[in-house]
């Protein structure tokens, strides 16, 4: 399994934790015994890694909070303040990423 796949195999679950095999094939419109294989290391198609992704952004439902949530923070903290949020949001970016990809994230 490369490490894309099992990076949003894994989002999929953390979004929607204690999915069946059922379940998950139901949202993602790929056959269970496939889905199975998938989630013992087969290696997924193009076309299913889109479904995937498809389905995972259709689903998110956090984004627009957060989003209108920075923008009132940009109207009314004070910039210092903005970065302080900035630098915290790192930190837990930086203490949360793999190994393998923290060095992307600057502080």
């Amino acid at each position: 399994m490369n490490a894309k796949q099992n990076q949003i195999l894994q989002l999929y679950r953390q979004r929607f934790p204690g999915r069946s095999t059922r379940e998950m094939s139901k949202d993602l419109k790929i056959n269970p015994s496939r889905v199975f294989r998938l989630l013992n290391g087969y290696e997924m198609k193009v076309s299913e890694y889109e479904r995937v992704k498809e389905f995972l952004n259709e689903n998110q439902i956090e984004t627009p909070d957060l989003y209108n949530l920075t923008r009132e923070c940009e109207k009314y903290l004070s910039l210092n303040t903005l970065n302080n949020l900035i630098e915290e949001m790192r930190m837990l970016l930086y203490c949360k990423k793999p190994l393998s990809t923290t060095t992307e994230v600057t502080l």
